[in-house]
This record gives structure tokens, sequence and C-alpha cells, in this order.
């Protein structure tokens, strides 16, 4: 009778396991799920004249010094990170990069290399670069570090999640490393001209 108890006993067990890793991987697809959800939409259109703005939601601290990130890294963010990586076409482009950046610098999209001419993806992508003296902002406030972009569409723009990684900005008062993360929107709205 004991052999027949502890049958019994592991059988439940096992059934035990078995629903609690039913249940795990249940909710772990519908959270991928509702991600894809949120973060898809229809793609950019594909003639556009692009007229930038951010607009950002969250504030970031520099925790080292105690005050606030500059408001016009804030504000400019995607100006600087994002619109000068793609033209009027919706497709990668590396000019800007020969430019306003130093050789060392480079881009990743979805970990991957950036290469000019390729289709800018219509889901939910990310963005690393990772800069040695890049001057997107103009020449007085060159930036070196890194920084992640974790990037989705909706229907007229833009909207990222930035997350700098020692990001420094070096500017007419000195050196800001750029601690926190905030979210920011590009808008791409059609000119006049076009309809």
């Amino acid at each position: 009778m004991d052999m027949l108890g502890s049958k019994q006993k592991n059988i439940d067990r096992a059934l035990l396991w078995l629903g609690v890793s039913c249940t795990v991987l249940a909710t772990l697809v519908g959270i991928a799920a509702a991600w894809r959800y949120a973060t898809s939409s229809a793609s950019l259109p594909s003639q556009r004249s692009v007229i930038v703005t951010s607009h950002v939601t969250s504030p970031a601290i520099d925790s080292a010094n105690e005050t606030p990130i500059p408001a016009w890294f804030r504000q400019f963010a995607l100006n600087a990170l994002l619109a000068p990586l793609i033209d009027d076409a919706d497709q990668w482009t590396d000019v800007a990069l020969d430019f306003m950046c130093d050789p060392s610098t480079r881009v990743l999209v979805d970990g991957n290399p950036l290469v000019s001419g390729s289709p800018v993806p219509t889901k939910a992508f990310s963005i690393r670069w990772d800069m040695n003296h890049c001057e997107p902002l103009g020449s007085n406030k060159p930036l070196s570090g890194g920084v992640d972009l974790l990037v989705s569409h909706d229907s007229s723009g833009l909207n990222a999640f930035v997350l700098p990684d020692r990001l420094q900005v070096h500017g007419p008062k000195g050196r800001s490393s750029l601690v926190g993360s905030f979210t920011a929107r590009l808008s791409l709205v059609r000119s006049s001209f076009d309809q």
C-alpha cells in the first residue's frame, strides 16, 4: 500500500509542476503579445517632408551631482539621435555620421550595424549609439559615450525610451554625465507642399 501511495504522491507532484509551468508560460506569452500589440502600428508615410519636434514626458537626474540633466538635451534628443539617421524615403542613412562624428562612432539597429539604404523597421526597434566626440547638437555640445533608444511607431511619428549609458555632454560650463532615462517623441508631419 505504501508503494502505491508514494507513486500517487509523485504523480501529484508532477501534475502540480506541470500546472505551474503552464501558468507561467501562458503569462509570458500574454505579456509578449501585449507588448507586440502595443508597439506595432502602421508604417510611416513613404513620401514626406519632416518637421521634427521632441516632447519629453519625464525628467532625468544626474545622480552623481544631484543636478538635473540639461532640459535642452531632453527636448532635442531625438532630433540629434534619431532624425539624422532617417532619410525622406524612410531608409537608414549614415550621411550625417560622416560630418558630425569621429570615425570610431558606431550605430547599431536591433543589434546589427546600421546599413545605409536599408528600410527603417515598421515595427518597434532599438538603436544603440557608441559615440566618440559626436556633434549632433552643434560643435559647442559634443557627446561621448553610449545611448540606447527603444523606438515604437504611431500614426504621426516615433516614440522613444532613451537610456543614456556613460553618455557625457561637453559644454561651455564643463562636462555633464547624463544618468537616468526619459521618453521623447519625434513628429514626422507631411508638409503642405506634398499634398
